[in-house]
């Protein structure tokens, strides 16, 4: 295992092998587009910015870096360069979630997941999460109704095939053909609120 010191930090090649994929990923999918391009980047350049993992056990958890990895992994790469760091669970999850809040793909179901996790872990208390994460309590509350919504739901809002405002009237029919009826449809059509 090689090393190189930084500003307080310590970069190591760690043995792709002895890697594993975080336990609650940020994201649910990863566009295979994006891969491609950061395969062919990291083919020309290399990983400029080295993976943050934590030992698990006998092995390592990626906290920042999953597409990176997959991405080295992908082209045969059998080390990588990271930064390993004593993280519990929670602080791990909050990692995870500051990295990738506010990127174009990140999943707003996965970050309802997170934020369910770090509520039943800090009694349901939305200020301290909110506080946790650094985003408003609008947020917390915004990402638990997707979290509540129904799993047809949850999946389009994942993937991006209707908007929040959508989802939010649609969760609200019970019957669930009629439901599906007008998800399909809003799908086809790219629904809005207004429609």
């Amino acid at each position: 295992m090689e090393t190189t010191q930084t500003k307080q930090q310590q970069i190591e090649l760690i043995l792709v092998d002895e890697i594993d994929e975080p336990e609650i990923p940020i994201r649910s999918s990863i566009e295979q587009e994006q891969l491609e391009i950061l395969k062919n980047s990291i083919k020309q350049n290399g990983i400029i910015e080295p993976l943050i993992i934590r030992k698990r056990n006998d092995r390592f958890e990626i906290i920042a870096g999953h597409r990176r990895f997959l991405a080295a992994r992908a082209i045969g790469l059998t080390t990588v360069p990271c930064i390993v760091r004593d993280e519990s669970d929670e602080n791990t999850l909050i990692l995870r979630f500051t990295e990738n809040w506010g990127r174009e793909d990140s999943d707003p179901l996965a970050q309802a997941k997170v934020i369910s996790l770090l509520l039943s872990t800090n009694e349901n208390n939305t200020e301290l999460v909110a506080k946790l994460l650094g985003i408003s309590q609008y947020m917390i509350n915004s990402r638990m109704e997707i979290h509540a919504m129904q799993p047809d739901l949850q999946s389009a809002l994942s993937v991006k095939l209707i908007p929040m405002s959508v989802a939010r009237e649609l969760s609200k029919i019970d019957d669930d053909t009629q439901r599906i009826y007008l998800l399909t449809t809003a799908i086809d059509n790219g629904a809005t609120l207004r429609t």
